[in-house]
């Protein structure tokens, strides 16, 4: 019986070391790539949510609840480690989300459009915090109780934005200033993007070009959610006045003002 117990205990032993092995092996990029698909589906579980609860009071989506799985997609992504504060993955990554999410609503509820015409003038306000320590940081509302980072405002940008949307395309043109309370002074400047939106769930994703005076040309991208009545907007937009490169994150609300 001893000898059949030996070749076991070390077997075992050999298979913890193995696991020890590899669980020590792990990378900080391997631990942001697990961050990274876990909150792609709770972005995408926590908006089918938002609709669900809709048909079920047979009210429009709540903007409120779409723009909270928007933010705590964000923050499950800061917890993966620097290595998931990549702004440019982190607009693509929740726009592919939501692609996904709008496909299983239009496959239960059909693809009849839901959002009104987007086209005319809309007022937009964009804040850039960061956190001191590094990466981004949010309005402290998002945050759990006691768990808000110190953030820096940064700039806040105020645009007037003519909309033209033509089914599923968008285009947009935009006349932005710094706000008299923005720390960053970014004068008056033309913006410019265009894009998708989806006319069942009102996701939309842009990508335009923007210089304020003083900096050079800069490409940036856009994502987030129109509300059900066309009236309202939130997202994120990638932010950084350096040669081009995204630096930060931005947060944008809008409301129709026509």
């Amino acid at each position: 019986m001893r000898s059949k117990l030996v070749p076991l205990v070390v077997l075992l032993a050999a298979s913890a070391a193995l696991t020890a092995d590899r669980a020590m092996a792990v990378t900080p990029q391997d631990r942001c790539d697990a961050f990274r698909m876990t909150a792609s589906g709770k972005r995408i579980l926590g908006k089918l949510r938002c609709h669900a609860r809709a048909k079920l009071h047979g009210t429009a989506v709540d903007p409120d609840c779409l723009d909270r799985a928007e933010k705590r997609y964000v923050l499950h992504l800061a917890q993966g480690g620097s290595d998931c504060l990549d702004p440019d993955a982190i607009i693509t990554e929740g726009a592919d989300a939501d692609d996904q999410m709008s496909a299983v609503v239009e496959s239960v509820t059909g693809t009849a459009a839901v959002i009104p015409d987007l086209s005319g003038t809309w007022h937009t306000h964009t804040l850039l915090r960061v956190d001191p320590s590094g990466g981004f940081s949010l309005e402290c509302q998002y945050y759990p109780p006691g768990q808000c980072p110190r953030g820096d405002l940064l700039a806040i940008v105020d645009c007037v934005t003519e909309v033209v949307q033509s089914g599923t395309s968008m285009t947009q043109t935009s006349q932005c200033t710094s706000a008299p309370d923005s720390p960053v002074k970014l004068g008056t400047f033309p913006q410019a993007a265009t894009g998708t939106v989806n006319v069942s769930t009102g996701e939309w994703r842009l990508s335009g070009t923007v210089q304020p005076p003083g900096f050079p040309s800069y490409a940036y991208a856009s994502e987030g959610v129109y509300a059900a009545d066309g009236e309202s907007l939130t997202g994120f937009s990638t932010a950084g006045f350096s040669g081009g490169q995204s630096l930060w994150l931005a947060t944008t609300t809008g409301q129709r003002a026509d």
